[in-house]
This record gives structure tokens, C-alpha cells and sequence, in this order.
């Protein structure tokens, strides 16, 4: 496609026409055919580096909300001769957010070089950055050629585990009665119950010491907690992001405690660990903050509630 330089190079060849037409001399027609043929030789030169210069993006994975993230714009050729004007635009999207916001970059005459972005780390997400126009020109400008583009990279902003104002005490809320069920399959159980002998009942279920003091065969049936569960639910992530904050918090020092617990914010993630919590965290800012997922109140041994910068517990 035509650049700017096609005007400067069509107002070049009049002027030299002009000039041959009024001195009748061989700089004249020497300076015509220069105008003329010195362009089209120039992108023919270069047409190789054009069509051989690649991108590549490079950006961190992961950065904490607030500190500072660099995208890395690589190009570069192998070619002796540098291209005459790259011009890119790119696109960053906060999947999170919803944000969207487009940058243009120009470049002169460039054999190797790179260009530098500071991503925005003002709010928690998933950063996608993609390369969506690219258009490459010879040294002159004359003419820009379009290049395909499909390079993207993604960062995630993490937010910051900061607990609530006010102390809270995690020991008492999760402090709850312990609901126990039978054990599927039956085997061992630190808790069990007595009951009378019912056929297909295996025989070392049998509480041979006490059958022998009563009229009946009693076996002890394998109890296993029913309320074992605990729940971390997101409900308005909150202004500067405060909700992520203390769901991260939360995460971390329940896996202090050793105790598996499920994030709830859309979908549902299991964490067991701190690498298992931020694995989650980097999952759930890949898509926009939706509905909490259900849970099962009879199942939970606590259920906590993340609403912007309030945590309570049911």
C-alpha cells in the first residue's frame, strides 16, 4: 500500500521534469531519470528485510499488583539492510476487567532494536498482549507493506494477600461441631458407632468383646466427618481490588493450617497449598469476575464470605 513518501516522490518527478524541459543540458535528463529510478531500486533492496523481519513479545507471567511490568516488543532481521519504517499497533485486555487499551509505535530505519511498555498494574487480571496491525516500509516511505501478525503474550497481576482492618480470628470460626456420616466402603475411622449385627456385615466389624457380654452381636460401624469442607466465596471484588486481596490472604492462611479448602469466585478451585493458592488466583483472573459458585451449606464445616473489604463467616 501507498505511504506519505509516494506524494514527495510523484512532487520529485515533476520538479525534474520541469527542470529537464528548462535546461537543455545532461543534468537534466541524468537528474530525471535519477528521480526517477533511485525509489523503486531502493525497495527492491529492501524488499527481503521487509518481507524477513519477525516480532517477538515478551512480557512477565505473573506481577503483584502495583509493581512494575515491562512488554518487550523484539524485532529483527537477517537481513544487511534495515527496513525503512515499522509501524505496530498493540492491543492490551485486562480479562478480567474488560479493559482494553491500544498502543501505536513508529520506528526508523531499524536493523535490530526493541521497543518497551509499561503494562498497567493498577488492577488485578490476566494482561493479554497482542500484536494486531503491523505494516513495514521501505527507506524512503514510498511504500509500506502489511505484515501478518499473531504474536501474543499474557501477564497476570496478582493482587497482594493483605489481611482484614480489624484482627480476625480463624481458630473460632472454623471451631464447629463435627457432623459425622457412615463411611463409604467402611475400613478404619477413628470415630465409629455401636449397633446390632446386620447380615452382609463384614465379621472383623465385630465388637467380639462386647457380643459377649449381651444377647445380640454388636459391630462397630466407621463414622467419617460430614462437614469437612471449607469454603473461601468471592462476592464483589470491591474498590482497588480489595476483595482479591483478602481472598489471597484468606487462601494462604488456611494453607498455613494444612486445611484444603475451595475457592468459590465462578468456578470452583481446590487449594491445598500455597503454590496450589496462587495457581487459583492466576486461574480466576483469567475470565471476568462472575457469580459465586454453589455450595452445599450441610457440607461445610465454614463458609467465608468475601465482600470488597468485609469478610464474615456462616
Amino acid at each position: 500500500m501507498p505511504g506519505l513518501g509516494l506524494f514527495f516522490w510523484l512532487l520529485a518527478i515533476a520538479v525534474s521534469q520541469f527542470f529537464r524541459l528548462s535546461y537543455l543540458g545532461w543534468a537534466g535528463p541524468f537528474l530525471s531519470w535519477t528521480v526517477l529510478c533511485v525509489p523503486p531500486l531502493l525497495f527492491t533492496m529492501t524488499l527481503p528485510a521487509m518481507l524477513g523481519l519477525r516480532f517477538r513479545l515478551e512480557a512477565p507471567g505473573a506481577v503483584t499488583r502495583g509493581s512494575r511490568a515491562v512488554l518487550t516488543v523484539h524485532f529483527t532481521t537477517r537481513h544487511l539492510l534495515p527496513v525503512g519504517k515499522v509501524r505496530v499497533e498493540l492491543r492490551l485486555h485486562n480479562r478480567f476487567t474488560g479493559e482494553t487499551r491500544d498502543i501505536r509505535l513508529r520506528y526508523d530505519a531499524m536493523l535490530r532494536s526493541q521497543a518497551r511498555v509499561e503494562l498497567p498494574t493498577d488492577s488485578c487480571g490476566a494482561i493479554s498482549c497482542s500484536l494486531q496491525r503491523v505494516s513495514v516500509g521501505d527507506l524512503l516511505g514510498v511504500w509500506n507493506l502489511p505484515r501478518r501478525c499473531g504474536e501474543s503474550v499474557r501477564c497476570t497481576v496478582l493482587p497482594r494477600p493483605v489481611g482484614p482492618a480489624q484482627p480476625m480470628d480463624l481458630d473460632a470460626a472454623l471451631d464447629r461441631p463435627v457432623r459425622l456420616q457412615v463411611k463409604y466402603g467402611g475400613g478404619y475411622a477413628e470415630e465409629h458407632e455401636l449397633r446390632e449385627y446386620r447380615p452382609g456385615d463384614p465379621m472383623n466389624s465385630v465388637h467380639w468383646k462386647l457380643s459377649s457380654k449381651t444377647d445380640s452381636m454388636i459391630v462397630r460401624e466407621a463414622q467419617e466427618p460430614r462437614n469437612r469442607t471449607i469454603y473461601a466465596i468471592l462476592r464483589q471484588s470491591g474498590e482497588n481490588d480489595r476483595g482479591l486481596e483478602l481472598l489471597y490472604w484468606l487462601s494462604l492462611e488456611l494453607c498455613k493450617r494444612e486445611l484444603p479448602h475451595r475457592l468459590c469466585v465462578g468456578d470452583e478451585y481446590v487449594v491445598a497449598d500455597e503454590s496450589e493458592a496462587a495457581s487459583a488466583m492466576r486461574k480466576l483472573l483469567q475470565r471476568p469476575l462472575d457469580l459465586a459458585g454453589r455450595y452445599d451449606l450441610s457440607d461445610a464445616r465454614c463458609v467465608f464470605l468475601i465482600r470488597g473489604g468485609e469478610v464474615t463467616t456462616q
